[in-house]
Order: C-alpha cells, then structure tokens, then sequence
C-alpha cells in the first residue's frame, strides 16, 4: 500500500522547543513500504552543496508517539545516495530534536555534491503513526 503524501499543517503541539505555526505531517501505514519516506526536489529545494565540517551535523525535529528510527539519506548530483544515517526518538509525544553525523560523507561519493535530501519519518514494523518533522537544519561537527 501507499503511504499518503507529505502534508503541511497547523503544529499539534507549538509549545517547548519547537513554537513553529507550521510544521511537516507524514502519515507511515502499516501496510505501507517500512522505507516510506518523502524527498526534496532533486537539484532545486536545497540547492546544491557539499559536506564538508561546517556542515556535516543535521539536525531535525520530530513529534512522534512511538519509539522508531528516522532516516535521513542525501543524493548526488548524478542520481547515488550516500549512506543513510539513522537515529531513533527517545521522547514521545513532544518536540524532540534528533541529531544526524554525516561527517563519514564529507569527501565521499561519486560526486559528493548533494542535490536532495530524503527523510524516513518512521523505519520499524508499525502500525499506522503520524509523524511530524519541522526545522532542519546543518551545523559544525
């Protein structure tokens, strides 16, 4: 089964770390792909860059009400992924920013020059979850 599309809506819970009006909502199905996950547009919503040490710490806030892995993975200019990074929530129901070390993609790849990101919201046998993901960002590592 599908998952249903990428929706922006009101933030269910503006309080704490995250105040944002409007945040990512991705629904993960049971019956969906356990790698269901939503992407940029390749070569235009984030531009285009490399990793390097200013850069190679992303992170991401997710609202989520069970325990599972979010993935993040980049694409190359030429279509490669480099290596998925995953991490798992700790907290559940509440804002909690995760923390992604792509430091392992800095000078690697075919190109090295990424064009896309892709999330995975929820990796796990699951039953259907929403989840919500706002204000990502890159850093130092």
């Amino acid at each position: 089964s599908d998952n249903p599309p990428l929706e922006i809506v009101s933030n269910p819970n503006s309080s704490g770390i995250n105040t944002s009006s409007k945040v990512a909502k991705f629904t993960a199905l049971k019956a969906g792909t356990e790698f269901a996950g939503c992407e940029s547009q390749r070569g235009s919503d984030i531009g285009s860059f490399k990793f390097d040490d200013n850069n190679s710490t992303v992170k991401i806030m997710v609202y989520k009400t069970v325990i599972s892995d979010v993935g993040l993975k980049f694409v190359e200019s030429d279509g490669a992924a480099q290596p998925p990074v995953r991490v798992s929530n700790t907290k559940i129901n509440e804002w909690e920013e995760l923390t992604f070390d792509f430091s392992k993609s800095i000078g690697v790849g075919n190109t090295g020059v990424i064009v896309q990101i892709v999330i995975f919201p929820d990796i796990k046998d699951r039953s259907d979850n929403i989840i919500y993901f706002d204000n990502i960002s890159f850093g130092k590592n």
